[in-house]
């Protein structure tokens, strides 16, 4: 399967999670609390400043326990999305910083989507957030994220989120007893 480049983008485009993707069981008051508290973005340069940062702090945690992928992938799989054919797949990284600018949360996955079929399936690989800024909220943002990037993605390639399946699949490792 051949992978399309994408074009020369900016390192970073603002991402604002939607409220229209937020699950009935999240505190709406906490989450628009976030919201306000914290400023998102996608990361879309591999080569940035802001993808090092936001890997760094994915890998510093997963890294050690071998539940993250090298850099040098994520890296590919950011700059060379598979955007042809009937099932195409982009590579998501996304992050949160506080009112300073300090680097609060990471997010990344998977969005494929079968365009012929008309099926989205998410994959939620890591998401972290800095022990700083537990307990406020920011949580809900992460878990809401994969919804708001499926939807654009469905979006952007012509579907309908409202009648298009879509399923968030979680990647775990198994656990190992200590």
């Amino acid at each position: 399967r051949r992978r399309g480049t994408l074009p020369a983008m900016p390192a970073t485009r603002p991402f604002v999670v939607d409220a229209i993707d937020l699950h009935a069981a999240e505190g709406v008051l906490r989450f628009e609390e976030a919201l306000r508290r914290f400023t998102a973005e996608e990361v879309l340069d591999p080569a940035s400043p802001e993808f090092e940062a936001a890997w760094r702090l994915l890998d510093d945690y997963f890294g050690p326990r071998n539940e993250i992928e090298q850099r040098p992938a994520l890296e590919r799989w950011r700059r060379d999305p598979i955007e042809d054919g009937p099932i195409r797949c982009r590579y998501h990284l996304v992050t949160w910083k506080d009112e300073a600018g300090n680097l609060a949360a990471a997010r990344d996955g998977f969005v494929a989507t079968d365009v012929e079929a008309g099926r989205c399936v998410v994959l939620l690989s890591h998401s972290y957030v800095a022990p700083a800024y537990r307990r406020g909220g920011l949580a809900a943002l992460l878990r809401t994220a994969p919804a708001t990037l499926a939807r654009q993605d469905l979006i952007a390639r012509g579907l309908d989120p409202r009648s298009t399946p879509t399923l968030l699949v979680a990647e775990m490792e198994p656990v190992e007893p200590e």
